[in-house]
């Protein structure tokens, strides 16, 4: 089996990311 990728999603927008940022750089919130 491939191994599970983290996703983080922005509660916000619903941008997807593979890592966590601490803020969306789509919407910036």
């Amino acid at each position: 089996m491939p191994k599970q990728k983290t996703k983080y999603v922005c509660r916000e927008c619903g941008q997807e990311y593979a890592q966590s940022y601490g803020q969306c750089r789509n919407c910036e919130s």
